[in-house]
C-alpha cells in the first residue's frame, strides 16, 4: 500500500469553500511531492450534522487506498508555506496546532487539521458517533488519544465498531484539474438513544410519534 495523503472533508452547505479548497490543496501538496487523494463525505439525511461519524466513514471508505488520513476542515487552508503535512510516523500529527490556529488557541485543541495512521485511528475506535450538531467531537477524540496511550481502552465504546450508515452514491468530480471523491451517505440515528440528533424543527413530529420526549431533549 502506498503512503498517499487522504484529506477527509465533511461538507454541509459549503460548496463554495470546497471549490476554493480542493485546487489550492492539490497544488500545495503537489509542490511538496506528497501523494494525496481527496474524499468528501457528504451527509445526505435530515438529521443534525455529525462530523465524528462522517470522519469515521471517511476512514472506512479510504483505507483500501491509503494507510493514513488527514482530517481537514474544508474552510481551513495553510497560509504559511512552511506548514508541512508529514507522514505521521511517530503518532498523530496536528497540523493546525493551537499555537498557529487563528481561532482555537486552547491547549487541548486537536481539530482543524489532524493526520493519523490508519492503525492508530482503528485502535482508538475512531470518533464517537454521539455528537450531533457542531462541536465537542474533536475534544472527545483528543481525550481518546490522551487516555489511550497505546495500552488503555478508550472511555467511550461508540465509534467505528458501532457505526451504521448507508451509501447513497459515490462520484468522482473534477474541480479544475483536481479530482475529488464525493460519497453521499445517510447516517443512522436512534432518537430514543440520542434524541439530539433530531433537528429542532422536527421535534414536534417525533414527539407526536412517541419517538422522543421533551424531558430527553432537555437532558440532551
Amino acid at each position: 500500500m502506498s503512503n498517499c495523503h487522504v484529506t477527509l472533508k465533511t461538507l454541509r452547505d459549503r460548496i463554495e469553500a470546497l471549490v476554493e479548497f480542493a485546487p489550492f490543496m492539490h497544488n500545495y501538496l503537489n509542490k511538496r511531492k506528497i501523494r494525496h487523494a481527496f474524499y468528501v463525505i457528504n451527509q445526505g439525511d435530515n438529521f443534525r450534522f455529525n462530523r465524528g461519524a462522517l470522519i469515521n466513514i471517511g476512514y472506512i471508505e479510504s483505507r483500501a487506498e491509503c494507510d493514513h488520513i488527514c482530517m481537514h476542515d474544508v474552510d481551513t487552508i495553510p497560509v504559511n508555506p512552511n506548514i508541512t503535512y508529514p507522514y505521521p510516523e511517530k503518532g498523530p500529527f496536528h497540523v493546525s496546532s493551537p499555537d498557529i490556529h487563528p481561532r482555537n488557541h486552547y491547549k487541548s485543541f486537536v481539530g482543524g487539521i489532524l493526520i493519523i495512521r490508519n492503525e492508530h485511528f482503528k485502535e482508538l475506535n475512531g470518533f464517537s458517533n454521539r455528537y450531533w450538531g457542531w462541536g465537542a467531537e474533536d475534544d472527545d477524540f483528543g481525550i481518546r488519544m490522551r487516555t489511550k496511550r497505546l495500552t488503555q481502552q478508550p472511555r467511550d465504546k461508540t465509534g467505528l465498531k458501532t457505526l451504521k450508515y448507508d451509501v447513497l452514491g459515490r462520484y468522482v468530480i473534477k474541480i479544475g484539474n483536481t479530482p475529488v471523491n464525493i460519497i453521499n451517505v445517510k447516517l443512522s440515528c436512534n432518537p430514543k438513544d440520542t434524541p439530539w440528533c433530531v433537528k429542532p424543527e422536527e421535534h414536534k413530529k417525533y414527539i407526536d410519534q412517541g419517538l422522543i420526549t421533551t424531558s430527553k431533549l432537555t437532558n440532551g
